[in-house]
């Protein structure tokens, strides 16, 4: 979110001339992937780390030797941190797009019809944002969880594109949105509290509201 109203900004300097006015559902849009982008290379060992112990825990409590559960990560090079590190990008992309999307675009929409730019407003506009980042990330969030803990589950897919084509050949389309209800439950309330402290800062910095 910080790196969001630069990027969208800059970003729409030269959309300003094809679609006119200071901002745009376009500039929020890729605005909001360069910076998930961004913010998700950044944090994918952590995320990566997370998704072997949370597997590691699964198989140990079957049995398993955590070491041979966790898949032995830490005896690889550095470049291992990144492995799925594609869709992980590509769900974070989507995810802060949808976000900054439904929530930038909710405060221009209502404060252009006259209501205040208020907590109540960012409340209900992260809730849009959490909408819009479950249902954009779905897919890219699933794949992301199937390909990294594949090893855990017997299974050894090539590629990404090879996991995905066997989600979908074995499951259906559905298979990329399970979950949804579950991350939008989770979403709304973080976007919710995250966003009001996001602005209240901004405020007390003398910045004031995101615009």
């Amino acid at each position: 979110m910080g790196l969001y109203p630069s990027v969208r900004d800059l970003l729409q300097q030269p959309l300003g001339k094809l679609v006119g006015g200071e901002k745009s559902p376009a500039s929020m849009l890729l605005g909001g992937l360069a910076s998930g982008s961004v913010a998700y290379f950044v944090g994918a060992p952590l995320w990566l780390v997370k998704t072997r112990l949370q597997a590691a825990v699964q198989m140990v409590a079957k049995g398993a030797d955590y070491d041979v559960a966790f898949g032995g990560i830490y005896s690889k090079s550095a470049v291992a941190y990144w492995q799925g590190c594609g869709p992980l990008v590509l769900r974070g992309a989507l995810l802060t797009s949808g976000q900054m999307l439904g929530y930038d675009g909710t405060k221009t929409t209502a404060k252009d019809f006259g209501l205040g730019d208020n907590t109540v407003l960012h409340v209900a506009a992260a809730t849009v944002g959490g909408f819009c980042a479950a249902t954009l990330s779905a897919p890219a969030d699933t794949l992301l969880t199937q390909f990294q803990s594949a090893a855990q589950r017997g299974k050894v897919y090539g590629s990404v594109l090879e996991c995905a084509a066997s989600m979908l050949r074995e499951t259906g389309p559905g298979a990329f949105f399970k979950g949804w209800t579950a991350n939008f439950v989770r979403l709304a309330p973080t976007f919710a509290c995250g966003s009001v402290i996001y602005e209240q800062v901004r405020l007390s910095l003398g910045l004031g509201y995101m615009t």
